[in-house]
């Protein structure tokens, strides 16, 4: 929100320049920039020359060209020049509430473009499992952007592309099926973090207390658990300011957009779109990790491999004579801050969600309380067997996923030439956004998709599956999350063993939290505070 305010003042600014209103030098002065800031990141002399002299005259971008669509593209609103469509995702309470407008007006499928770059915005289930799916190979790499070529260098699992995409995802699924993915090995690693979470909240009495820093020491646990085999206290100095930057990077990350939009704006005095404190983020959670796998290296057993970290280890100590090995250190640590950014806030906020919910529909809370003493009592903690038997738990956490819409755009994809999709055609290099909120959200699909109501989910007394299938919170695809397993293992293990303990309530006097969506990368709740009583 606060991104898409800054962008909306700078785009009046350069309309202002091109009616005459303000001058260059005004401009220049407002933004504290200056010619040779422009041409740090190559914006050249004819270009600056271009933004001094903007008048009413046909629209033109930097270049001189025309402001108008190549042949073939999807429609899209009018062009201005410089920013594009800029102006037509501004003054919106969030970039998801834009490209709704904007699907209202051009249909599923539909451009824009955003400063310098192209993008293209595909709606509707059947059109994302074409793009994702049927032509997945087609829109398969990573556009060359901020986001991806500043603060992910292109690494990792979700930086890359090409070779090291593939044979980084192909390891890192095998490995953790190897590990215990979906197997009793696994959940026991996870019950054993709620149950740590349930004795601290137990110690709250009934009190008031929040549940975000909890809820994230759980998963950055489990996390650290599978990577480097070792757990941190919830109170830990060190993770504490780790799980804040994780947060930071998911939330600041809204700004990526404008700068991959304008790159331009990285180079300008100050730090007015946190290009500055991003990339800060990326080197100390990259330099946290490197801490961990230098620590880990010490007791490293070729002959006993615990975790991740080993695995890789071992993987790149047999291709190092490989000429075109995939397999570095520097990828490592990558992949290691991968789990951490998309395995640590996204299902914690998913859980935050599930409470939040429970809070304000103590009936459903209530139901699922019933369904858990039926089928697993008040002695022993759920197992992943047990969903079969308690479909409405299953509904709830399914519900939860959909509604909360954490993550309502999968990561942006590209392609490295021309295709054909959908009677459209799409330049080489154009940015690919595929919408999952506009499935998610989909009134032909969910009635009333704002509302949480797991039924939704039911097929007579059992969970249905052709409405999950297009329950696409974690993407479609080769690209699809490769952690869905894990998330989803985690939130039914985690609900179901709150609400088995616990009767969730708000605090003292007051009435259910506000359901606030913040926005940033992710759609996270506002900050709320309630209570936990001990059931029985």
């Amino acid at each position: 929100m606060e991104a898409l305010k800054r962008i909306n003042e700078f785009n009046q600014e350069m309309h202002d320049i091109r009616t005459g209103i303000v001058s260059y030098d005004e401009f220049q002065t407002k933004w504290n920039t200056t010619t040779d800031s422009l041409k740090v990141l190559g914006v050249t002399q004819q270009q600056i020359d271009r933004i001094k002299n903007l008048r009413v005259t046909a629209p033109t971008d930097l270049d001189g060209q025309q402001c108008r669509r190549p042949s073939g593209m999807p429609p899209g609103p009018r062009l201005w020049p410089v920013v594009g469509n800029m102006l037509s995702i501004t003054g919106k309470q969030n970039l998801i509430e834009a490209f709704r407008e904007l699907r209202q007006q051009y249909g599923d499928i539909y451009s824009l473009k955003l400063g310098s770059s192209w993008i293209v915005v595909i709606n509707g289930y059947e059109n994302l499992k074409d793009a994702l799916v049927k032509q997945g190979d087609m829109f398969i790499d990573r556009p060359d952007n901020f986001f991806f070529t500043r603060l992910l260098q292109h690494q990792g699992i979700i930086g890359s592309s090409g070779l090291l995409w593939k044979e980084s995802r192909v390891f890192t699924q095998k490995t953790l099926k190897d590990f215990g993915l979906g197997k009793r090995s696994l959940q026991d690693k996870i019950l054993e973090e709620v149950t740590i979470l349930l004795k601290t909240i137990e110690n709250t009495k009934g009190e008031m207390f929040t549940l975000k820093p909890l809820i994230q020491g759980v998963f950055s646990n489990i996390v650290t658990s599978i990577v480097f085999n070792r757990r941190f206290d919830y109170d830990d100095p060190q993770m504490m300011k780790i799980r804040d930057m994780l947060h930071e990077h998911l939330t600041d990350s809204e700004f990526s957009g404008i700068l991959d939009a304008i790159p331009v704006l990285e180079s300008f005095p100050g730090d007015l779109f946190h290009a500055k404190r991003l990339v800060d983020v990326e080197r100390k959670l990259d330099a946290f990790v490197q801490k961990c796998l230098d620590e880990h290296k010490q007791t490293f057993d070729e002959n006993n491999l615990v975790d991740y970290a080993d695995a890789y280890l071992s993987e790149m100590k047999k291709r190092q004579n490989e000429k075109d090995s995939v397999y570095s250190e520097r990828q490592l640590v990558r992949i290691c801050r991968d789990f951490l950014l998309a395995g640590t806030d996204t299902t914690a906020t998913n859980t935050r969600w599930a409470i939040l919910h429970l809070i304000c529909k103590p009936e459903i809370q209530e139901r699922m309380f019933l369904e858990i003493q039926d089928v697993i009592g008040l002695e022993r903690p759920p197992d992943m067997n047990d969903r079969l038997n308690m479909p409405y738990c299953d509904a709830v956490c399914n519900e939860t996923m959909r509604v909360s819409n954490v993550g309502p755009l999968s990561a942006p994809r590209s392609s490295r030439v021309d295709v054909k999709f959908q009677g459209y055609k799409i330049p080489a290099e154009t940015v690919i956004y595929p919408s999952l909120d506009s499935v998610l959200f989909d009134e032909n699909i969910y009635p009333d998709p704002e509302d949480f109501i797991p039924d939704r989910f039911l097929e007579g007394s059992k969970i249905s599956t052709s409405m999950t299938k297009l329950n696409v919170p974690f993407s479609l695809g080769k690209r699809s999350c490769p952690g869905e397993v894990l998330a989803r293992q985690e939130l039914f293990l985690t609900i179901v063993s709150l609400v088995r303990k616990f009767k969730f309530l708000p605090p003292d006097g007051s009435g259910p939290p506000a359901k606030k969506r913040m926005f940033g990368v992710i759609f996270f709740p506002a900050e709320y505070k309630l209570r936990a009583i001990l059931r029985n």
